[in-house]
């Protein structure tokens, strides 16, 4: 089960999937309209779950009530939900359910009797403190209160936060981290640190010839700022501008959410595209620049590649941007540099430091914590 709106937790999930389905388990998914066509590549039997809709604006939810942002104050939407986990779960009937920000994910499966496996951050325990926060907490999200009239419902017990439902009840916490990196988890039962989940988009869709004529020699950017802060419409222009006459050659994706209809058009330095697969790109890309998101960030860290990262002031990526620069693998920037002249300053001055070699160091301790295979397995000892 996958409910964020980027493509991080997707990524996550079908990594684990194709480690499990390779020693031999089956498995089907769970999750949004907006990505049924890349599991179908995969060949998996697909559930559909409601799509709340995509915020219009942004507004600072996003930062202070991320459970709220992604629309789980909306009752019919959230019962809904409820019921679909339930309707698939009653059909598949699986051994043992994997979920990435499935809030809802442990009343289906409490409700039911299944075993639920949790992907866990810090960042998403009740007691997660950030610079980033008034008072430095998370403030109870208003979407608390209706959780615990459905918990009533199905006699569960009651919460404090929505955050506690998140994987603190999981009954297997998989940890996409280090212990260094993340000791506050170190103490929780059934929880276990395997580095990473997915080390790279897994589609099966080659890349366009038009981006593989980048490669030979080529100093290589790759862009992904994911959801939040900054908007397509917004943004795009200011890669054309920045790199247009420069050395590097740049790759622009934007991702699933707020997809524009219309993409610039590309130049000799700046590419754009909706979505990328970057397996071919990965060993040549010099630089990833993104919002500081997991998922990007450890793609950066396991394939040597070093990092920019824009988190604003959103508490977890923050948290995680800091932990890349604290490495020495990366850089943080505060959005008054995301303009023209200063990424390009940037990306010449990570260009020119030992962020690589770091980064390398960091996805060597990644990997030597097991990542999807030792997933998969913790899985297999839930049958």
């Amino acid at each position: 089960m996958s409910w964020g709106r980027g493509m991080g937790p997707l990524m996550d999930c079908l990594a684990v999937a194709e480690n499990a389905r390779s020693i031999g388990c089956q498995v089907a998914f769970l999750c949004r309209d907006r990505f049924y066509e890349i599991i179908k590549e995969f060949d998996y039997p697909i559930y559909k779950v409601v799509s709340p809709k995509s915020p219009t604006k942004l507004n600072q939810s996003f930062n202070t009530d991320f459970p709220f942002f992604q629309g789980l104050g909306d009752e019919k939407l959230v019962k809904q939900t409820i019921e679909d986990e339930m309707k698939a779960i009653k059909n598949y009937c699986p051994d043992v359910v994997f979920s990435w920000l499935q809030f809802t994910a442990y009343i289906s499966t409490k409700t039911l009797g299944v075993p639920l496996a949790s992907v866990g951050r810090w960042t998403g325990h009740p007691k997660f403190t950030s610079p980033m926060l008034k008072g430095g907490r998370f403030p109870i999200s208003a979407t608390t209160p209706l959780f615990n009239q459905l918990l009533k419902k199905y006699n569960l017990p009651s919460i404090r936060d929505i955050w506690e439902l998140d994987f603190i009840r999981s009954d297997l916490k998989i940890i996409p981290g280090t212990p260094e990196l993340e000791p506050g988890l170190k103490e929780l039962q059934n929880s276990h640190y395997v580095g990473y989940l997915s080390s790279g988009n897994i589609s099966k869709k080659k890349l366009p010839d038009r981006l593989i004529d980048l490669l030979p020699n080529q100093h290589i950017v790759f862009v992904y700022l994911s959801t939040k802060q900054f908007l397509p419409q917004d943004y795009l222009p200011i890669f054309k501008k920045a790199f247009d006459c420069s050395e590097f050659k740049v790759i622009v994706a934007t991702g699933l959410e707020d997809m524009p209809s219309r993409l610039p058009t590309n130049s000799t330095n700046v590419q754009f595209e909706h979505l990328v697969s970057i397996n071919t790109l990965l060993p040549k890309i010099d630089i990833i620049i993104s919002t500081g998101t997991r998922g990007v960030s450890w793609q950066a860290a396991l394939n040597g590649i070093a990092h920019i990262s824009f988190p604003d002031t959103d508490p977890e990526r923050y948290f995680v941007a800091s932990m890349v620069e604290r490495a020495g693998a990366g850089l943080t920037l505060p959005d008054s540099a995301f303009e023209p002249k200063r990424l390009l300053e940037s990306v010449r001055l990570v260009y020119r430091s030992r962020m690589k070699e770091k980064a390398k160091k960091l996805g060597s301790r990644l990997r030597f914590l097991g990542g999807p295979q030792k997933t998969a397995r913790l899985l297999m000892q839930k049958l």
